[in-house]
């Protein structure tokens, strides 16, 4: 006999790493055991206390409790859920980890979250060193157990099957909420300076809502180079695949402290693009066994890579591109496919006691 499962987790609307992380995990979980979905993303506090005291009286003794833990203050309602499944008594506690904030630096609230959770508890993290540092600073004594995100992109709603352009023209691009701490401010930067570089050989593709602080810079750049710079806006499904089809390397530059395992990368990565990221969180590990990605730690290092791989990737023709990215793209989606076996196994005894 199943254990129930009350999930606990970011379901949207909004769409983002997280949610698309939650809503495979989700999945992935349907065949372990009867399956109880609690969207704990709320439009304002008032409305998720609300949901949070309804998702509280769900849970019973014989259940497990799989739950999303918030990077900010909204460690306070994992406190009220974590409060309650242990005074119910739950079977098991399952925990998945999604951001650095509380990595970084310590944060009181989550030592609370945690001891609540009992020694007992499964933590899930993105990456080996995200869980060594889970471990270093709360001294967690329950397992950690390494769920990559790249094993859960197929089975979100993210586009990966993409039939591949070949401009005559390279591409750079970017897709991200643009503002300084998501790279917005280097990229205009970076693409100004590459622009300058290789002339009308080269194309700027821009994806993603665009910050009031930037959008001076952004206009500006489109004012100077033209045609050669293209606003997508917000990208998703098809449009989202047309967008990677477009870009040679994906570049992303952010400086966001608190950035872990950016699902944005898989996806540039399974379309066949090169990736450049500076890095933050887990981003080294999460591209160190890609061949066409590279991380760099500063502003000169990102434009010294940025230009170099322009470079090598002007040197060939557009056939020629098609065919590398079509290579990369077999490797990256054969390594997905074998994650994608890992993570069943893996959830599978995960959420049974």
């Amino acid at each position: 006999m199943t254990t129930p499962i009350e999930f606990h987790a970011f379901l949207g609307p909004e769409v983002n790493g997280v949610t698309l992380a939650s809503q495979a995990v989700l999945e992935l979980s349907d065949p372990v055991g009867e399956v109880m979905p609690r969207n704990i993303s709320a439009p304002g506090n008032r409305q998720r206390l609300a949901a949070e005291l309804k998702h509280c009286r769900s849970l019973t003794s014989d259940c497990t409790l799989y739950r999303t833990i918030s990077g900010g203050q909204g460690v306070l309602f994992d406190l009220l859920a974590l409060g309650q499944a242990r005074r119910v008594g739950v079977a098991k506690t399952v925990l998945h980890h999604h951001s650095y904030a509380y990595l970084n630096e310590e944060s009181w609230l989550h030592r609370q979250a945690f001891a609540l959770a009992g020694p007992d508890a499964t933590h899930v993290v993105l990456a080996a060193e995200m869980g060594e540092a889970l471990k270093g600073r709360y001294a967690i004594a329950g397992p950690i157990v390494v769920a990559d995100n790249l094993g859960l992109i197929d089975l979100a709603e993210v586009p990966h099957h993409i039939d591949l352009a070949d401009s005559e023209r390279v591409s750079i691009g970017i897709l991200a909420n643009l503002d300084a701490a998501k790279g917005g401010v280097d990229f205009v930067q970076l693409a100004e300076l590459l622009l300058i570089e290789f002339g009308d050989s080269l194309n700027v593709e821009i994806a993603g809502p665009i910050a009031d602080e930037l959008e001076p810079s952004v206009q500006a750049l489109v004012r100077r180079f033209g045609s050669q710079v293209t606003l997508w806006g917000r990208v998703g499904g098809a449009e989202k695949a047309e967008f990677f089809s477009a870009v040679d390397l994906f570049v992303f530059p952010s400086r966001y402290r608190n950035e872990a395992q950016p699902l944005v990368l898989y996806e540039a990565l399974l379309a066949g693009c090169h990736v450049l990221a500076y890095r933050r969180g887990a981003i080294a590990s999460q591209l160190a066994t890609f061949a066409q990605a590279e991380t760099v730690a500063t502003f000169d290092e990102l434009l010294a890579s940025a230009s170099a791989t322009v470079t090598s990737l002007s040197e060939r023709s557009p056939a020629e591109r098609v065919e590398q990215r079509q290579t990369a793209k077999g490797a990256v989606s054969a390594e997905q496919s074998n994650r994608v076996v890992d993570l069943r196994g893996l959830f599978d005894r995960i959420l049974q006691p």
